[in-house]
């Protein structure tokens, strides 16, 4: 079907998709709720009203998403809500989606309103576990055939709707009191009740002898008003005490969904909308999708950085995450990627595109390979091992540190086939690195990484702060005795850094390179150069190649981020050696960038630890794969159809004199902070003279200092009331729409609290620049977030 090449990633990328591609007639009886929508519109919301609050120090090594409902394993609890003529969506209706439920291993429940019937569903999927959902009949004799077919089929269970009246079923049948009809009797498979959303029908239901209750509001659809099926749920779960199981269904968009679901109680969920939008995508390769979406929500290297700040404990997180001083280079990392702009280029063929890259004469799949990060063990048992592996998965280089906590040995046994490199320190005794050297080579490594920036490691306050050691169940495997355990202790600060300093040579010099290169044919890569005059030193003396890296920025702060380093040294070299970039990478565009000013590969550290942390191996290869595609779609969308093509180059440019002047006006705010708001104030007003509005300036500020900074300058600009044209307040709109609606709060607190009308005034424009730009609905609790001072005109 159309639209089958664009990614789609998200459970609202597929419904923005269909809601496209449908008929309008089909498409507003998928989406379509009842009434007003009010209820259609709250089971999304009340998910997001929910917080989970993560706990920490719990083993999570072995995560298992299965369960077992009405006496049948599943592997992963969120199954498919019955949905009537899925035909009208995808050819193959409901057979692919059962079968697409088959395939995850979950529950597929049939519609009695279905294109297909009972018996091809079942031979098309004839592994799924899967439910008949049945409504009653004015003629029972008809519903009796249907419970009979469904039995004959191997269908496991009767879904009984017990919400849709309207749908003919009378209302004496129901009773009110879901007195369950006695035909159902005639059955032996075990009867849910689908549309329960009070207590009292919770209890009779298990009273008769329900097997489950499916807590549902027939997805909105049926009266408008009722309750968000997530906040029916806890009652259901309390009331029924156990006695049957409870399942819900509506409003289920996400994994954290149904987190939530199952921390309230429900042992599964079921989704019916999703999987359609899925269906109309690509059939039941697109119900799947759907599915694997919802059961490994991630997909963005951010989103995995998020997981694992929630769940290392603070020693190793403060290691992982940490940088030298003030981290004002650990910031500049990331940040000096976003200065740089892509320009894409338009009507180039990229049907082909080629990712792949060669490296010291080994072909690599992607241009992105993983960093020496140490003591990985912290983020998860299988470590090295496990990272190594994921490369390999996805045909990149692993580069191991020397302070790992998995050996040389360890880690090529785990991955034969990976392209590994061994990073090296310099140690007071040489015998120590020679020996390194030597199992690197006989472990079939193909490169050495000599880090050159760390013959001492930089001040990280963290680490000091906690007394940084090794848990006392892990070593550094490389090594036996004080060697391998030194690091487990601490006299008076972090561990790490007393162990460097009592070992790492901090005499070295460009002669050691010249020793390195005489006890090795390995190729030599030098990590840690900044300058283009070390890069040259370097090429003279016959290295392989360079790695531009500052270190994760955590040896010296305020130098600058390895992208910007980068430059020079392509030019210093001339191309005598290969060049290749760490630090600050976190997506596809940042390894575009890079190669687009002339690395020759990327590596990056903390995000396939991220990835690690999450899920070992496997998280490690989705961290890789997300990068990839982004790379790929990158070099699609920018005219570039390979990495090693001249297409590439020159795609880039700065932001430029107005950013420039941004960044310093930024740097003076900042400083001027810690002095005097007499001297902002005064320094504020005049940059009247620049040639963009102050109001710009704030939308830059609020990015690089607290988000109420920008908010006190509002308050002192509009004590001067100089933002009153036309064109400035329309660029005070686009700032507070920037802003979240916690932000807001505290910009109408804030205005409260100083009593000036201008304040005021200006958040009103910028509601009704919004409401004028229809960018964000300026809800009815804004306004109230202003306390006792009303805003007039609304």
């Amino acid at each position: 079907m159309a639209g089958q090449d664009t990614p789609l990633v998200s459970v609202e990328d597929y419904e923005e998709h269909a809601l496209r591609v449908l008929p309008r007639s089909a498409a507003d009886f998928y989406r379509c709720g009842a009434g007003e929508e009010f209820t259609l519109r709250s089971n999304s919301r009340a998910f997001n009203r929910l917080r989970i609050r993560p706990r920490v120090m719990v083993d999570v090594s072995r995560r298992d998403c299965s369960v077992t409902v009405l006496g049948t394993k599943v592997l992963f609890p969120a199954g498919i809500s019955p949905t009537s003529m899925q035909r009208i969506a995808h050819p193959d209706g409901e057979c692919a989606t059962a079968q697409a439920a088959g395939a995850m291993g979950t529950i597929f429940i049939l519609s009695t309103l279905s294109t297909s019937s009972i018996e091809e569903v079942a031979a098309a999927a004839p592994n799924t576990i899967k439910w008949f959902q049945l409504y009653i009949y004015k003629d029972r004799s008809v519903t009796q055939s249907l419970v009979e077919r469904a039995e004959r089929s191997g269908y496991k269970a009767l879904v009984l709707t017990v919400d849709s009246a309207v749908f003919g079923m009378r209302r004496p049948d129901l009773k009110n009191a879901f007195s369950l009809p006695s035909h159902l009797r005639i059955t032996k498979l075990p009867i849910i009740l689908k549309g329960i959303l009070t207590a009292e029908d919770a209890v009779i239901g298990a009273d008769l002898g329900a097997a489950a209750i499916l807590v549902s509001n027939h997805g909105g659809r049926q009266l408008d008003g009722v309750p968000a099926t997530i906040e029916a749920l806890p009652e259901i779960v309390r009331a029924v005490e156990g006695r049957v199981e409870v399942y819900l269904d509506g409003g289920v968009r996400g994994g954290t969904d149904v987190f939530k679901a199952l921390a309230l109680g429900a042992r599964m969920v079921f989704m019916g909308r999703p999987p359609l939008w899925g269906l109309v995508h690509s059939g039941q390769e697109g119900v799947k999708k759907v599915l694997d979406i919802v059961k490994w929500e991630f997909v963005c290297v951010d989103e995995y950085e998020e997981y694992a700040l929630q769940h290392l404990d603070k020693n190793a997180l403060d290691y992982y995450k940490s940088g030298a001083g003030d981290e004002i280079t650990l910031g500049q990392n990331k940040t000096a990627f976003k200065r740089l702009l892509i320009r894409p280029r338009c009507l180039r063929d990229v049907s082909q595109c080629d990712a792949s890259t060669t490296v010291l004469g080994h072909k690599v799949a992607m241009p992105v390979g993983v960093s020496p990060t140490a003591m990985q063990r912290m983020a998860h048992p299988d470590g090295e091992c496990a990272n190594a592996k994921a490369a390999g998965a996805v045909g990149t280089i692993f580069i191991l540190s020397t302070l790992s906590t998995s050996s040389i040995e360890e880690v090529a046994a785990a991955a034969p086939n990976t392209i590994k490199w061994f990073q090296l320190y310099i140690y007071k005794d040489r015998d120590v690195t020679r020996q390194l050297v030597e199992r690197a080579e006989r472990a079939n490594f193909k490169a050495l990484v000599l880090t050159v920036d760390a013959s001492l490691f930089g001040i990280r306050r963290s680490d000091v702060r906690n007394k940084f050691t090794l848990p006392p169940h892990l070593t550094l495997a490389n090594f036996t005795n004080e060697k391998a355990t030194d690091v487990n202790k601490s006299k008076k600060g972090s561990g790490i850094n007393e162990y460097v300093a009592s070992l790492f040579d901090s005499k070295i010099t460009w002669e050691d390179v010249k020793w390195l290169k005489r006890i090795t044919k390995l190729p030599i890569v030098l990590k840690g150069i900044l300058t283009a005059e070390d890069a040259v030193i370097g090429a003279d003396l016959g290295v392989a190649a360079i790695l531009v890296s500052n270190h994760g920025a955590r040896q010296v702060d305020t130098t600058p981020a390895s992208i910007e380093a980068l430059p020079e040294i392509v030019r210093a070299v001339e191309g005598r050696v290969e060049v290749y970039l760490d630090g600050g990478v976190r997506g596809g565009t940042d390894v575009f960038k890079a190669l687009a000013l002339g690395a020759r590969m990327v590596f990056m550290g903390r995000p396939p630890l991220w990835g690690l942390v999450h899920s070992g191996q496997e998280g490690v290869k989705n961290v890789l794969d997300i990068v990839k595609w982004e790379f790929d779609t990158t070099l699609a969308l920018t005219g570039s159809y390979s990495r090693d093509n001249e297409r590439i180059k020159c795609r880039i440019k700065h932001f430029g004199t107005l950013h420039s002047r941004l960044n310093m006006i930024s740097t003076v705010v900042e400083y001027l902070l810690s002095v005097s708001w007499d001297l902002i104030t005064t320094f504020y007003l005049r940059l009247k003279r620049f040639s963009f509005s102050a109001a710009i300036l704030m939308t830059d500020i609020q990015q690089t200092v607290d988000i109420t900074v920008g908010i006190k300058l509002n308050y002192y600009v509009s004590t001067e009331e100089i933002f009153f044209d036309y064109k400035t307040s329309k660029a005070m709109a686009d700032f507070f729409f920037k802003l979240n609606i916690t932000n807001i709060s505290i910009a109408c607190k804030i205005n409260v609290k100083t009593h000036y009308i201008h304040t005021r005034h200006a958040i009103k424009l910028a509601i009704r620049g919004v409401q004028h730009l229809h960018r964000h609905p300026a809800e009815n609790r804004v306004f109230a977030m202003v306390g006792k001072y009303s805003l007039p005109g609304f």
